[in-house]
């Protein structure tokens, strides 16, 4: 069976747990602008890849972070707006000892954050 274009690339015994569109708002010290992408969380990592220009007529696509389930030292739900729109805030430690504090607008946070707890809790 042929991979699918833009597919995350598993481990052994890796399988996707969630997938879904997300607008990156903030919290990383790499990226300070709102970012459209897709959010993966596997039984093994979290990673954030979203597509960028790469030259005039072409795209590519980037990863923002590839964390492992161990370095994720948190995630919540965090209030977005004052009209309670609800978003999912992630805290891991980056491979430099940094903490990061992503945070996204995805649909369902509050079902990304118990399956990302079920996953930390092993």
């Amino acid at each position: 069976m042929a991979e699918q274009p833009n597919a995350p690339v598993l481990g052994q015994g890796e399988s996707v747990v969630r997938e879904g569109d997300a607008d990156y708002t903030g919290g990383h010290t790499t990226k300070g602008e709102k970012i459209k992408g897709k959010l993966i969380l596997s039984n093994k990592r979290i990673r954030f890849d979203y597509t960028s220009k790469a030259g005039m007529f072409r795209t590519r696509t980037d990863v923002l972070f590839n964390v492992t389930v161990d370095k994720i030292v948190a995630c919540r739900i965090e209030k977005m707006s004052i009209l309670g729109a609800k978003g999912l805030k992630i805290e891991f430690e980056d491979r430099n000892g940094i903490m990061q504090h992503p945070i996204f607008k995805i649909q369902d946070p509050d079902g990304w954050v118990s399956a990302i707890n079920q996953i930390m809790a092993g």
